[in-house]
């Protein structure tokens, strides 16, 4: 017969289980809370019921978040569809507060009661992959420069030797026709053989260009005013720009931070942009240029009022020999992106089509950068 207990021998009995539910509760909370990752469980609708803090102190930088749906687009769909399959789901985000990443979440359907009755809920983990992307693009992009750099080498060597040996044959061919009497036939002759010579010369330029832009020069840092450079070309560019009815509008901060730059390749990026923009302008128009700066970053802007790009356009900009000029080379925007990325900026290009074009530069503060390498020196030792 099964011994029958007291009021209060059942009610010491519910708060024993109570305290070990507790006490296994408060274990799971501290396993959770030591994960890097965020841990969430969240109902059909977002609403959080429960962060790790993780989760709160990192991924939302300890701002208060009452649905994850606000801040990862698109998860939405997943969530439906494990509560839906009665599957877990993976998939990889875009979030943009409380900053851009990358994040990989992982959706599991729970089974039973959480918060009430009502409502389905979920499990999510939310892994911040963004640096891991990066590194990987870099590395992908990385290898495929050096493989077409392989590559170019080959045929430019290739190319290079009968090029040199149909100049020398010209040459020749020129001082032999200079010997002879003087001719209409004779002047033909001579002019479709300096057309040649020209052309051997325009072809050695393209491979030349091509090499370097796939291989830049190792840059030369040096704490640099990221606007003496620029003040430099638009002195070189002065005269053309006359000519051309371009007018130069500047508007710049009153101390702008110096970055570490090589100089002489920030004035061959200032050259190509502002090139590109007075080409842009054939009838003449206005370029403004604008400085400032944040907490870690120098930004220059540079637009213009030309014919603008468009979207697709701008999406091929820096692949090699996509140009949209009847006679560019289709290098030089392939070589500005090298720069920047060169000196740890960004280069970001926004267009529409008869509205102009603006180029931001971002570049890192020198302050910044420096505390970065030598934290990041630190880590390694």
């Amino acid at each position: 017969m099964a011994k029958k207990f007291s009021l209060a021998e059942n009610i010491a009995k519910l708060l024993r289980a109570n305290k070990r539910l507790e006490r296994q509760l408060g274990m799971i909370r501290s396993l959770s809370n030591a994960l890097r990752e965020g841990v969430f469980i969240i109902d059909s609708a977002g609403e959080i019921i429960f962060a790790n803090n993780y989760a709160t102190q990192t991924l939302f930088s300890g701002r208060k978040i009452d649905n994850i749906f606000k801040i990862v687009p698109n998860l939405e769909a997943y969530v439906a569809r494990a509560i839906k399959n009665g599957e877990y789901a993976e998939g990889e985000f875009e979030a943009t507060y409380p900053e851009n990443r990358i994040l990989k979440a992982t959706v599991v359907p729970i089974a039973g009661d959480v918060k009430d009755a009502t409502r389905d809920t979920v499990s999510l983990v939310l892994n911040d992959v963004t640096a891991l992307k990066y590194k990987t693009r870099e590395r992908i992009e990385s290898e495929k420069i050096a493989s077409v750099l392989k590559l170019a080498s080959g045929i430019a060597h290739e190319i290079g030797n009968p090029l040199n040996s149909i100049n020398i044959h010209l040459q020749v061919s020129r001082r032999t026709l200079s010997k002879m009497a003087d001719c209409g036939e004779k002047q033909k002759i001579d002019s479709s053989l300096k057309a040649c010579s020209e052309e051997i010369v325009r072809l050695k330029n393209i491979v030349e260009n091509f090499l370097k832009a796939l291989r830049p020069p190792k840059p030369d840092f040096a704490e640099t005013d990221p606007l003496s450079p620029l003040a430099d070309t638009l002195k070189l560019l002065e005269e053309e720009l006359k000519n051309r009815r371009v007018v130069i509008d500047i508007k710049t901060a009153a101390a702008t931070p110096a970055i570490l730059g090589d100089a002489n390749l920030l004035n061959k990026l200032y050259f190509n942009i502002i090139k590109n923009s007075m080409e842009a302008m054939p009838e003449g128009g206005r370029i403004n240029i604008e400085a400032y700066f944040d907490d870690s970053s120098v930004i220059i802007s540079i637009t213009d009022s030309g014919c603008g790009i468009s979207q697709e356009q701008i999406s091929h900009m820096f692949e090699p020999y996509y140009t949209t000029k009847p006679n560019g080379n289709g290098l030089g925007m392939m070589i500005v992106e090298n720069i920047v990325k060169s000196h740890g900026g960004e280069i970001e290009i926004k267009s529409e089509p008869g509205k102009g074009t603006t180029v931001l530069l971002t570049f890192p503060r020198k302050d910044r950068r420096m505390r970065a390498l030598e934290s990041g020196g630190k880590s390694s030792a």
